[in-house]
């Protein structure tokens, strides 16, 4: 075989060598990105909970605050009250 065959087949096999290392690593590349992401939307499921559980302790809180003030609301109305009743006793 002459030398420029010889060389031109060695080039060749690297060629082949380099694309099945690159064959090889694309591999590995998309399982651990398949894991990683996997791993995401299993954290994702795990906070759905708590998510849900955030948005009932949001709507009880406003509900609250609402019967709050309806309650200050009510007692500003009785302290008026009061005081009125007060100020007829006294003048009486």
């Amino acid at each position: 075989m002459p030398p420029k065959r010889k060389a031109q087949q060695a080039e060749n096999g690297d060629i082949e060598i380099k694309k099945l290392r690159n064959r090889v690593s694309q591999q590995a590349f998309r399982r651990r990105q398949s894991e990683y992401i996997k791993q995401l939307e299993r954290k994702a499921k795990a906070y759905k909970p708590d998510n849900e559980r955030i948005i009932e302790l949001e709507e009880e809180n406003t509900s609250l605050r609402e019967s709050l003030i309806q309650c200050h609301t009510k007692l500003e109305s009785l302290r008026t009250t009061i005081c009125t009743l007060s100020d007829g006793v006294a003048r009486t």
